[in-house]
């Protein structure tokens, strides 16, 4: 955002005219990275207090209606849900999360009946945590759907 530019300047502004400039996205960054190794720690009274202040970044430089803003708040929300867990269901969580990058590269790869395993496995574990509502289960439920899709293509079903 530009010096002269006010939060209430850019009510009108679309999604793409408020990007976070230079300093500003290096620190978003940082703190997302810092929230990512508090949750690793499993220290979550720090990563949410650390979320709230990205929030807070994010809601002062780019509104509470962008679109990073409000992904930011489900992941606020989804630490607050896994700080409540007991430490093997947080283990557990921190586990299956962490092969998203896996199963995604398995699709890349198009070994996509292993890819739809870890995918349905993650999918298990966002409905009973965040439950079927929140945003990050609802991008799950349609991974499955589009590899198992793309499965039956390339396998002429």
């Amino acid at each position: 955002m530009l010096a002269q530019e006010k939060p209430a300047d850019l009510a009108g502004k679309p999604q793409w005219q408020r990007l976070l400039k230079c300093d500003d996205d290096k620190k978003a960054k940082a703190i997302a990275e810092q929230i990512e190794g508090l949750e690793v720690d499993d220290d979550y009274e720090k990563a949410i207090k650390t979320a709230k202040e990205l929030v807070l970044l994010r809601s002062v430089l780019q509104r509470k209606d962008y679109y990073k803003t409000i992904a930011k708040l489900y992941w606020l929300k989804e630490l607050e849900l896994v700080e409540k867990l007991d430490i093997q269901a947080r283990q557990s969580w921190r586990r299956t999360n962490g092969k998203k990058e896996q199963a995604e590269q398995l699709r890349r790869q198009a070994r996509y009946s292993l890819a739809l395993v870890i995918q349905l496995e993650i999918l298990r574990l966002r409905r009973s945590v965040p439950g079927d509502k929140h945003m990050h289960t609802v991008t799950t439920t349609s991974h499955p759907t589009s590899i198992q899709w793309v499965g039956t293509q390339r396998l002429g079903r």
